[in-house]
């Protein structure tokens, strides 16, 4: 005869359970829930997407876990989708707001199909930062694309010059990523503190008050901080800023081999003595 599935339990292993005190059984308890969770980490270790890479421990158990090659995939997937679709669209609505009179305007990129609006406005240059981003009118305006990714590894602080150089030829430029929140926004706010001297809590007010949506990521954010930082440095001096953020990309002692210090409270020389 087979095994039976479910073996009946002797007498002794009944009496075992029956004398289990609270406190051994709430052990047991949690034996049996760090088990499982075992067993789920180790299931969910790999991406769901892919099935090859591994994913960060803070997401292996969720109900969504993918890594971060995927994620930056389904996210640029995502994007391409709805320009697409905005490209097909007919009834759009301009919903870019005037940053600075008659130089500067801060949009998302559904603002960037109006071209009728645009000309409107006497918009003659094109700021966009994002990925697949199309110049979708280069006979009408010069256009000029930064890629980057709104994530908190991104490096944007070697934009900010050649944003603020763009700008500035420009006689009325429209800045855009894909909402006009982070990316598009942390240009524009270098911008504004170049502009007006502003620092950059100033200057984030002037933007947030023009467009209610501006929210750099908390990296932007500590990137436009030093940038106001060595604005104020050099006295807004865009050449001298230009020359010490490259040194700073051309070698990562620079600021020891210059006896320089940026802190939050701006740049100041250190004292050898």
């Amino acid at each position: 005869m087979g095994q039976y599935l479910y073996q009946p339990k002797d007498e002794k292993e009944e009496e075992n359970e029956k004398e289990l005190k609270p406190e051994e059984l709430l052990e047991l308890l949690k034996k049996n829930r760090k088990e499982m969770l075992r067993i789920k980490y180790k299931k969910n270790r790999l991406c769901q997407r892919c099935r090859k890479n591994e994913i960060p421990k803070q997401m292996q158990l969720s109900s969504y876990s993918i890594c971060r090659d995927c994620y930056l995939t389904e996210k640029a997937e995502n994007n391409k989708y709805m320009i697409d679709v905005l490209s097909k669209k007919t009834n759009l609505i301009f919903q870019g707001n005037e940053i600075i009179p008659e130089k500067l305007y801060l949009g998302s990129v559904e603002d960037s199909f109006q071209k009728d609006e645009l000309k409107k406005l006497n918009i003659t240059h094109i700021l966009m930062v994002g990925y697949y981003l199309n110049e979708l009118y280069p006979k009408d305006f010069t256009y000029l694309n930064f890629e980057i990714d709104d994530n908190q590894n991104e490096d944007i602080l070697k934009y900010f010059i050649p944003g603020i150089k763009f700008i500035e030829n420009s006689k009325i430029c429209f800045c855009h990523c894909i909402w006009g929140k982070s990316r598009s926004a942390s240009i524009v706010i270098a911008y504004v503190m170049y502009h007006f001297k502003y620092h950059f809590a100033d200057a984030f007010l002037y933007v947030r008050k023009r467009r209610r949506n501006v929210m750099p990521n908390y990296s932007f954010e500590e990137q436009l901080t030093d940038f106001s930082s060595i604005l104020r440095y050099f006295d807004y001096d865009l050449q001298k800023v230009e020359d010490f953020i490259n040194k700073i990309y051309d070698s990562e002692n620079y600021k020891k081999e210059k006896n320089l210090k940026i802190g939050k409270n701006g740049a100041k020389k250190e004292n050898n003595n």
